[in-house]
Parts: structure tokens; C-alpha cells; sequence
């Protein structure tokens, strides 16, 4: 299993230096410590302080964006709003697009949401 991560290191540089995103360095270095997830035996793996995980660094995305926008016309936006403005800029550093999510009208029926969730992602 190959694992991908981020370092803090490389967190720092894609935020001030690749989306040139004005947050202080104090900021960043929280919310990417905050992110984290508890380490079991921390001692015995101590250097996975240093590698965020897919998971920790969705989160770390979501609390980048709640500080990005202060002092900003988007100040004022919902966090939901301010994540998708950060995720564009993200992106558009390898030339992707943003997509809205699917989301079905009534997810009463969790067999029937399911099969429309594996449909899309096939």
C-alpha cells in the first residue's frame, strides 16, 4: 500500500507560496496540528507528526479556509462557501475543476441513495 501525505513543510509552501493564500504562518502551522489525528504509539512513530493523511488534511482544507477570508468581502460567507472559494484556488493549480456534489432529493431510502452513490463513482 503506497501512503500519501502531506508534511507541514509542504503545507506551508502550497498555501504561501503556490496559492500565495495571505494567512499568517501561525495560522497555518494550527490548523495543520489541530487536523491531526491522535497517534498510537506515538513514541514508537513519532515522525507521523509529520504526515497528514488524506483524512487529517481534508480537515486541515476546512479549517484554512474558516481563517483565509478575514478581513475580506468573503469574510461574511458561510464557511461551506469560503472552503469552496479555497478548493478553486487549490485546484486551479493542477488545472482541475470544482464540481458540485450529488446530492439526491430524498435519501429516505438508504438502500436506494447507496446504489445511486456507486453508480456515480463507477
Amino acid at each position: 500500500v503506497i501512503r500519501i501525505f502531506v508534511t507541514c513543510k509542504s503545507a506551508l509552501r502550497l498555501l504561501r507560496d503556490d496559492c500565495r493564500i495571505d494567512v499568517a504562518e501561525s495560522e497555518i502551522l494550527k490548523a495543520y496540528g489541530y487536523s491531526k489525528m491522535t497517534i498510537f504509539l506515538e513514541m514508537e512513530n513519532k515522525k507521523q507528526y509529520d504526515q497528514m493523511v488524506f483524512e487529517e488534511f481534508l480537515e486541515f482544507i476546512v479549517r484554512i479556509a474558516s481563517v483565509a477570508f478575514k478581513h475580506t468581502p468573503e469574510e461574511a460567507k458561510e464557511l461551506k462557501e469560503k472552503v469552496d472559494l479555497l478548493l478553486i484556488k487549490l485546484l486551479g493549480l493542477v488545472k482541475a475543476k470544482k464540481y458540485a456534489p450529488f446530492v439526491p432529493e430524498d435519501t429516505s431510502d438508504e438502500e436506494e441513495y447507496q446504489e445511486n452513490i456507486l453508480s456515480i463513482q463507477v
